[in-house]
């Protein structure tokens, strides 16, 4: 059964918890998430990413930042609707900004959340996502093959996650789920589920256990119906509820609740097992455990819970991403490769320095004939200026120019508009264009084609090196650096060839013509002296950029040094992985029984290389990962996002592995291999929490062993009780159709009491009161600061409030009851109503009858004063109701008269003689009101039999 769900994940442990959702969800769909599923994490550490499947991510963040927090404090301070004694005064001594985490401060955890504008970010993204799953529209994307399988039930479900060993969710987590009751409407209790790590015993983590017993404080006050959350948000929302948080709450560690099983080896494994149980949740098993246990209260069932999971499955994933880090470890040695590349047709070929540096000359040479040519162009022609001094030559034979020399002179130097020498320079940025774009193309392909660093290093230091063979030949030349050079040498040049309109006429054109050109040559190299040294400046480590295109940059050898850096990070970034994902495979304190096509991990990883080779092209490619140039695929690395690249490449090769892993019939092994699956039936029986008593089983508790065919999974169980393992019973089988690979035991503990029943209670408690000390033996910071640090809710002003607004209400219960029952009233003729006369059975010598009447109160040891008796007088019923001593002697008082009186003479009263009276004077309703107050409406309590009882409400419990 799919019901539209929302899944928030608080801190560093509630993403992990979520990403485990969304992986397990990709595992047996194929897909993140459902249209009517949306998952939220909240997160105060700004290093924390998303860890991607290979469709990416659907899981939404929200950085609950907060960059400075006095700052933040004092413009929260400014709204004097909200209520802030919770945080405590020396807070930003210990924290000045919460962006690595709350600091393991839960008052932290809740200013990231009140601070800034992030309450207003959480509580309209909580607010669109569940307007988002309830839309029909939503339903109706299902894809069909999924929604054929199933039912659907139109009812939302809440699961909200995270530690509360650290300051961000055991700060917050109380907030958020009366945020979803407000924003979702659930005034009832809701399937509105938390599910909470503790801490395991025996651990050097002193404030996580502060915290954990702070946490479960606050939230045992909220459970406590006698207690209300009451609230002005920073979003300007009231918000009121006599409710929990949550309709249950789960508690969860790495210890079994049997001491026989080792713990969980790491938080990872356990974050595995509580995603394990919202995935199961999603795809149906919500519905199951409905039919076993009411959703939302259930007194039967009890507040807090734990539950013990385990599975038998074909780990795919594993699989497919151990598969695909190994493909990405060929891709990075591809790249990295000192001694071999392979060419566009999949060739292999030596890595030769000298033939790679002759190429990258032949190339250069022509790039830069390319340029020089570029520098003569006028308007549209590329030889303007050539047919310029042609036409210049013709000119001086025909004997139309005067001065040839200074006619020339002007032509190829810097004076003159129109000049060669202004063509020349006009086009020079052009040319520098041309080079930057041609040179950068150029090594793109060359580094996309060989997909190898080395060879396009090497053809980068054969560009270097002709660089600087030209511009040691253009010195040769005696090619000047300053303008004045450059006139001299034009002058002396001119001078030699047109020193006489005699010698002039004595050459022949075409000598005139190419000893004029040799000089436009030579212009040429002048003015692109500084474009040729600045390449020389910056092909090692610079960066040159074209003016055409700015994001055309030139290429330097340093960028190869980086990519090889940032290659060899990718690939440890790819071992790490694959080590992680060893030690999961191997972690047999996890209750995942792990089965296998070839035996083991290591062989079923080799068919899957072996059946991936089969259907692939060649060898791995960048543009496997993406389309644009490999230079710029690796300088997402220069931004130091190398991590992320690991994860892109990891996540394109696993998308393609997956899809060729064959299924696995995992009931039939699981039958096959009944010891180690009677193994794991029981794990789950044990439970994910160390209990020392408590944690009721049995009926109307869940326990369960879920498949994706019933039948079979009745054959599983009678497999299981041949082999003398008989808690599962036929009942227990349940069907879920979409776990093809998994075989899921399950079992829920009810009745749980934290206080009394978890094992880690006493250091729960004793961290909560005492801080630990430092290796000098003092203590790390002051007895009230320290659990100032551990609570976030301000419940004892929240008891006193709430004492006071009792007793306020008790004032005015007992003043009008002596004005209704004491004192017989009458009406003159203006239909004004004041005191008669004291009713016979009531008269006491403390009340004195005036227009207001007066009841003097004795308290003893205590000065007499008089009590006003009027309702409209606030200030009367707050002086009465904030009196202790006198409060109590009234109601002492009234219980007397109360109790000297039997309840069905007091109710006869009413009837015959005050019920008439309020009527006239009031309305019905008014008059029935007070009936119910006085004698009782349905389950409640009413004034009399409390007095009569001798409960008194101005105590609290």
């Amino acid at each position: 059964m799919l019901r539209p769900t929302i899944v928030v994940g608080i801190g560093s442990s509630g993403l992990r918890v979520v990403e485990h959702v969304q992986k397990q969800m990709y595992e047996t769909l194929g897909i993140n998430s459902l249209p009517i599923f949306k998952y939220i994490y909240i997160e105060t550490d700004h290093d924390n990413e998303v860890e991607p499947t290979p469709l990416g991510s659907e899981i939404i963040p929200v950085r609950s930042y907060i960059s400075n927090l006095r700052s933040s404090i004092e413009k929260l301070q400014f709204d004097s609707n909200l209520k802030l004694d919770w945080i405590p005064e020396n807070i930003d001594a210990e924290l000045s900004s919460i962006n690595a985490g709350a600091g393991g401060v839960r008052p932290g955890g809740r200013l990231a959340l009140w601070g800034q504008d992030n309450f207003k970010q959480v509580y309209n993204l909580i607010e669109n996502a569940y307007a988002e799953i309830m839309r029909p529209a939503s339903r109706e994307k299902i894809p069909l093959e999924i929604a054929q399988k199933t039912e659907y039930n139109p009812n939302p479900v809440f699961y909200v996650t995270g530690t509360m060993c650290g300051g961000t969710n055991s700060g917050m987590f109380i907030d958020i789920g009366y945020i979803i009751r407000q924003v979702c409407g659930l005034k009832d209790g809701g399937a509105l589920y938390g599910i909470f790590l503790m801490p395991p015993d025996g651990k050097d983590f002193p404030s996580g256990y502060g915290n954990s017993f702070g946490a479960l404080k606050e939230l045992e006050f909220f459970r406590d119906s006698r207690y209300k959350y009451q609230e002005t948000w920073p979003n300007n929302v009231f918000f009121s509820s006599h409710l929990p948080p949550y309709g249950i709450v789960y508690l969860v560690s790495q210890e079994y609740g049997d001491a026989k099983y080792s713990r969980l080896n790491s938080l990872d494994g356990l974050y595995k097992m509580v995603g394990m149980q919202i995935f199961s949740n999603l795809l149906g098993m919500s519905g199951i455990r409905a039919a076993t246990l009411v959703d939302g209260l259930n007194a039967g069932f009890g507040f807090y819970s734990t539950f013990g999971i385990s599975a038998i499955t074909y780990p795919k994933y594993a699989i497919s991403e151990f598969v695909a880090c190994e493909i990405g470890k060929k891709l990075c040695q591809r790249w990295l490769d000192l001694n071999n590349y392979r060419d566009l047709n999949n060739t292999s070929h030596n890595i030769n320095d000298a033939v790679i540096k002759s190429e990258a000359n032949d190339f250069f040479d022509t790039v830069l004939n390319q340029a020089f040519e570029s520098l003569e162009s006028k308007g549209h022609s590329s030889a303007g200026l050539i047919n310029e001094i042609f036409e210049d030559v013709d000119k001086v034979i025909k004997g139309e120019i005067e001065n040839v020399t200074r006619y020339f002179y002007n032509k190829f130097s810097s004076g003159t508009k129109d000049s060669y020498y202004a063509v020349v320079k006009g086009n020079l940025k052009s040319a520098r264009d041309t080079l930057i774009e041609s040179i950068t193309a150029k090594i793109q392909n060359r580094f996309d084609d060989s997909q190898n660093i080395r060879y396009t290093e090497l053809f980068m230091t054969g560009l270097k090196e002709r660089i600087e063979e030209t511009f040691t030949l253009w010195e040769n030349f005696r090619i000047p650096k300053e303008p004045n050079q450059w006139n001299t040498l034009c002058t002396n040049e001119l001078s030699q060839l047109l020193n006489s309109s005699s010698n002039i006429l004595l050459q022949k054109v075409e000598t005139l013509q190419d000893r004029l050109i040799n000089l436009l040559n030579m212009l040429k190299m002048y003015l692109m002296r500084d474009v040729i040294n600045d390449f020389l400046k910056n092909i090692d480590h610079g960066s040159m950029v074209s003016t055409k295109d700015p994001d055309i940059k030139l290429l330097t050898i340093e960028n190869f040094k980086t990519y090889r850096r940032n290659v060899k990070e990718i690939f440890n970034n790819l071992e790490i992985r694959e080590e992680k994902i060893r030690v999961e495979i191997n972690d047999d304190t996890l209750p995942i029984f792990k089965i296998w096509r070839e035996n083991n991990f290591q062989g079923d990883c080799q068919h899957t290389i072996e059946l991936y080779d089969q259907q692939s092209t060649g060898l791995p490619h960048s543009r496997d990962i993406s389309q644009d140039s490999l230079s710029n695929l690796l300088r997402i690395g220069d931004n130091g996002d190398i991590r992320k690249l690991a994860e892109k490449i990891k996540t394109t090769y696993q998308k393609e592995i997956i899809a060729v892993i064959p299924k696995v019939n995992v009931l039939d092994i699981a039958k096959q291999k009944i010891d180690q699956t009677k193994e794991y039936a029981s794990r789950a029986l044990c439970g994910l929490l160390r209990l020392e008593h408590g944690g009721d089983t049995g009926p109307g508790v869940p326990r369960f062993i879920v498949g994706n065919n019933k039948d079979e999974i009745t054959s599983l169980i009678s497999a299981l009780s041949n082999a003398g393992h008989s808690k599962y019973t036929a009942q227990s089988a349940r069907e879920i159709e979409f776990f093809e690979q998994m075989i899921l035991f399950y079992e829920e503990k009810a009745r749980v009491n934290p206080h009394d029943d978890l094992e880690v209670r006493e250091t729960l408690k004793r961290y909560f009161s005492n801080p630990p000390s430092d290796s000098t033996g003092n203590k790390v910071m002051k007895e009230e600061t320290w659990r100032n640090f551990r609570l976030s809710y301000s419940i004892e002003r929240r008891k006193r409030e709430q004492a006071g607004a009792k007793r306020v209400d008790k004032a005015k219960k007992l003043m009008q009851f002596v004005l209704d029952f004491f004192i017989e009233w009458e009406s003159d003729e203006f239909n004004e109503w004041k005191p008669a006369k004291i009713r016979p059975d009531f008269v006491t010598e403390n009340l004195t009858l005036k227009s207001t009447p007066i009841y003097k109160i004795s308290p003893p040891g205590k000065t007499v004063y008089y009590l006003k008796i009027d309702l409209n007088n606030e200030k009367v019923v707050r002086e009465l109701s904030e009196s202790e001593a006198g409060f109590k002697t009234f109601e002492s008082e009234i219980r007397k008269f109360v109790k000297k009186h039997p309840k069905q003479k007091l109710l006869t009263l009413f009837n015959d003689e005050i019920q008439p009276y309020l009527i006239k004077r009031f309305e019905i309703e008014e008059a029935n009101r007070r009936g119910n107050v006085y004698f009782g409406q349905d389950k409640e309590i009413s004034l009399i039999d409390e007095l009569r009882g001798g409960k008194n409400s101005g105590e609290e419990k």
